[in-house]
């Protein structure tokens, strides 16, 4: 029954994010020291002992580096979210200045569209009539403005 009080005190302090290394292997050594207690009745040989020391060291090793490991990766995780902060802030800075450059151009687009209204007012080519290019108007085309002579 103690154990199992010490095992699910152990599982909640591992859902927390805020355990620390030294608080873990606190709770390593402790449940350590509990199952210990509990297997000393069962005599285990000096080998027997010697080998369930050395996998406990072993997997205390392991929670280090894989706490390490953790470590690094929310180091590297706070500085991706950094750079993508920086990014999301350089891309609505540069919106903001394509949208000024799209409304300058508008402008400039306006200005040009009255200068030419303005300049060369609405004419419209509908009503002139084109020379056909096939009669020609030589001497003797016979409808040129030499047909008198």
């Amino acid at each position: 029954m103690a154990v199992s009080v010490i095992l699910y005190t152990f599982a909640a302090a591992m859902r927390k994010n805020s355990t620390t290394v030294e608080r873990m292997l606190f709770e390593s050594n402790l449940r350590q020291s509990i199952e210990q207690s509990l297997r000393t009745e069962d005599e285990l040989s000096d080998m027997e002992r010697q080998d369930y020391i050395n996998q406990i060291n072993s997997l205390q090793a392991t929670i280090k580096n894989l706490l390490g490991m953790i470590e690094t990766l929310r180091q590297t995780l706070e500085s991706v979210n950094a750079s993508s902060k920086r990014n999301e802030d350089l891309v609505k800075k540069l919106s903001a200045q394509i949208e000024e450059y799209q409304k300058q151009i508008r402008n400039l687009e306006e200005r040009n569209r009255r200068h030419n209204k303005n300049t060369f007012g609405q004419k419209t080519h509908k009503g002139k009539k084109r020379v056909d290019s096939t009669r020609g108007c030589g001497k003797d085309s016979g409808t040129g403005i030499y047909d008198n002579y």
